[in-house]
């Protein structure tokens, strides 16, 4: 308005606001994506340090027809050459590399669950893209996930029960 081009020391500039940072529209139709494994097919997306518990999932033993994949930046923190060394070793396990656009929608869109373990987390963004890709989304709800995520809407689960709440 110009009341506010009046008042503020910036200069006033039409916006369009992204609900939550999520473009929601990237959402609105299915997207073809295939995980090349396995029967059931459970997703960690983000970086690959402590505080998103990682290193949990690194340890978990999963059924052979389970596979878990890893998508991120191979830049994106300090576990993650542990996580293509574990890739490497376990063989249902797998690195994706960083998925962006249609490739990450559909790898959300496609899982049979998100995995979430995080700390700590301030916001997790991640918990609100699985919700709404409409899939499961298995987290420990700390710091800012429990804020916008009931457990009605996942499976909540414990650094000592991950593999636990899988299986469920």
């Amino acid at each position: 308005s110009g009341y506010y081009a009046d008042v503020c020391p910036f200069q006033c500039r039409k916006m369009e606001v992204i609900p939550n940072a999520i473009d929601t529209k990237e959402f609105d139709t299915p997207v073809d994506f295939v995980y090349p494994h396995g029967d059931v097919h459970l997703l960690y997306i983000g970086r690959f340090n402590v505080q998103k518990g990682v290193d949990l999932l690194l340890n978990i033993d999963l059924p052979p027809h389970v596979h878990l994949y890893f998508a991120g930046s191979d830049k994106g923190g300090n576990l993650c050459p542990y996580v293509v060394e574990t890739c490497k070793r376990k063989s249902n396990f797998h690195f994706l590399g960083e998925l962006k656009g249609s490739k990450k929608v559909g790898a959300l869109q496609k899982a049979h669950a998100v995995l979430f373990p995080s700390r700590h987390e301030p916001f997790g963004i991640v918990g609100l893209e699985a919700m709404i890709s409409k899939t499961p989304l298995i987290t420990t709800r700390t710091g800012g996930i429990s804020s916008y995520v009931d457990s009605d809407m996942c499976l909540e689960c414990t650094e000592n029960t991950i593999a636990e709440t899988i299986d469920r």
